[in-house]
């Protein structure tokens, strides 16, 4: 971490063309404060360290006169955005900026943020604007209070169960992504069947499954009772089949609706192309491939077992 004493700044990092992607990252902060015991960042990258929200702001700008209409802001530790910097901010007056002043074409979808750093207000935030992306990944870990507590996480399940419960009962069909590690040391099956019934509970559609591997240099290496490989395997997949069918409940119930999304650049072999809707999900769709970057309408009619198929109603109109 020598390279990164306290106080130091985020490099500058000006990006105009993301290549043959069709969404845009702006990464508004790197390192981190926390010192979850299965991790390492804080080591490698450090602490803390925040891009000026005027920065954010041009980058933004220059994203979207480049012709991207969705940006991601990105960050190691994303709820910890500007309380480094000189003159202290935080995630929801850079989203008031970037709202402001930020041509009304573009929006703008949060990438990881950690549980404890979400409110009921800032998901408000993402359900009633539209320039804001209804999805949230909330990195879970482990759905077992002993194993968060050994994790050394800031959160317990009750909270992330509350929390989640209230976000969906504003928008039914808002989008939720979670992180999960299978196996941490200690483990027991209890502590799994814990995880996998709150999971089975809650209306989180992505999971991220790890499988836990020691990090070298992390207090979790050094712990005892570590669970065998065949054991994470399993509860692994267990995971993984249970998050595809909580994936396929969100797709069926976009069936017969009206979304929005961006639309991306490959075709699939029948020449539709992949729209990614606010909450996460995608409907594939035969649409004008110079509306490429753009947001569109979309009218979704099936859902095949796969994947959701639609009609392209045209550009979205009366942005902003």
């Amino acid at each position: 971490v020598g390279r990164y004493r306290r106080g130091a700044k985020m490099a500058e990092e000006w990006i105009d063309d993301f290549g043959g992607h069709s969404r845009a990252n702006i990464k508004v902060q790197e390192g981190c404060d926390m010192r979850c015991t299965f991790c390492a960042i804080w080591k490698a990258r450090g602490p803390s360290r925040s891009r000026p929200p005027r920065d954010v702001v041009e980058q933004a700008q220059r994203l979207g006169s480049a012709g991207y209409e969705e940006i991601v802001l990105a960050g190691v530790h994303l709820g910890h955005y500007g309380r480094d910097l000189e003159k202290p901010t935080n995630l929801d007056q850079l989203l008031n900026m970037l709202l402001e002043v930020v041509d009304p074409k573009v929006r703008f979808r949060l990438s990881s943020i950690d549980p404890s750093e979400v409110d009921i207000r800032l998901a408000r935030r993402l359900v009633e604007e539209d320039r804001l992306c209804r999805y949230l990944h909330l990195p879970l870990q482990a759905g077992s209070d002993e194993v968060l507590r050994r994790m050394r996480r800031a959160y317990g399940t009750r909270y992330y169960r509350q929390l989640v419960e209230q976000i969906a009962s504003l928008d039914p069909q808002f989008g939720f992504g979670a992180d999960l590690i299978v196996g941490f040391p200690g483990e027991t099956e209890e502590d799994f069947e814990r995880s996998y019934a709150l999971l089975e509970a809650l209306p989180i559609h992505f999971y991220h499954v790890f499988p836990y591997s020691d990090r070298p240099g992390t207090s979790a290496a050094a712990m005892p009772d570590k669970v065998p490989g065949p054991v994470i395997r399993a509860r692994s997949e267990r995971l993984r089949w249970l998050g595809e069918s909580k994936k396929r409940n969100l797709l069926r119930s976009l069936e017969g609706t009206v979304q929005e999304g961006v639309v991306e650049a490959t075709p699939d072999g029948a020449g539709r192309f992949e729209v990614m809707l606010d909450n996460y999900t995608s409907v594939w769709c035969a649409v004008d491939p110079r509306l490429e970057k753009r947001r569109v309408r979309v009218a979704v009619e099936s859902f095949d077992g796969e994947r959701l198929v639609g009609a392209s109603l045209g550009e979205k109109v009366g942005l902003g």
